[in-house]
């Protein structure tokens, strides 16, 4: 990347080569090249950005942005939360934005949660529920955080059940405006919402199927998980058994 020259930045058929190679990243799973091409294009980016026609410009920053959600989970938490406060909506909007199927968006998100013993990652709960309730990201005509507010209002988190989220979405008005794929978008993120914003998530198991990227594969030089040799069975604990019910409220 580093010896392209602008000239070929810009060129369609060096975007569709990078293209393909991010794609080629993605489907053997192979941990260094993608972080080896997430450095390029941002070294290249930085030093090339008021060169690169406007046209090509957010197709280098899409890639380097999936390519971070790629590494989220054991990115650090200040940048985990800013990745969501502006890229939630893309994420939950376009399914294959981000990572094509191998690294569902939600199940992306729980395995950084689990990345930390109960304390920690209930701390972490909090600041990406907050990220959830104050995101401007839009689905349809709608912020996210409108929606939740108006989710949030329709019925008390202690009163819901596993269909709260079908029975707004089946009731409310404003959701009936919405596109088929607007619908799905914001049924996932109010299933998300529910599930494991509102307590402190205990087990994996909920998510059918995970996927956990095989992390340990591959150590960033400059991004290493909180705890490296634990998995996600490791750190959960006897006390994660019985988890609390937070009031959000307050």
């Amino acid at each position: 990347m580093d010896k392209l020259t602008p000239q070929q930045l810009n060129n369609d058929l060096i975007r569709q080569k990078i293209s393909q190679i991010f794609e080629r990243v993605i489907e053997n799973d192979n941990k260094q090249s993608a972080y080896n091409l997430l450095k390029a294009i941002q070294e290249s980016i930085e030093k090339k950005s008021d060169q690169l026609l406007p046209q090509f410009r957010p197709f280098y920053q899409s890639i380097v942005r999936r390519l971070k959600f790629l590494f989220w989970p054991v990115s650090p938490r200040k940048d985990q939360i800013e990745f969501l406060k502006n890229n939630l909506a893309n994420l939950v909007n376009n399914s294959d934005w981000y990572l094509n199927h191998h690294y569902p968006w939600d199940n992306q998100i729980l395995t950084g949660m689990f990345m930390y013993p109960l304390t920690t990652r209930n701390d972490l709960r909090r600041l990406i529920k907050q990220a959830f309730d104050q995101n401007q990201g839009k689905i349809g005509p709608l912020a996210i955080r409108e929606w939740l507010s108006d989710y949030n209002k329709f019925q008390d988190f202690t009163q819901r059940t596993k269909i709260s989220h079908l029975e707004y979405l089946a009731q409310s008005p404003k959701v009936a405006q919405l596109t088929k794929k607007d619908k799905d978008a914001l049924r996932q993120l109010l299933r998300f919402y529910d599930d494991y914003l509102l307590v402190t998530p205990v087990s994996p198991v909920a998510v059918s199927p995970i996927v956990t990227p095989p992390i340990k594969k591959f150590k960033p030089p400059t991004i290493s998980s909180p705890f490296p040799q634990k998995t996600v069975n490791q750190t959960i604990s006897k006390q994660d058994k019985n988890p609390k019910i937070v009031d959000l409220r307050k």
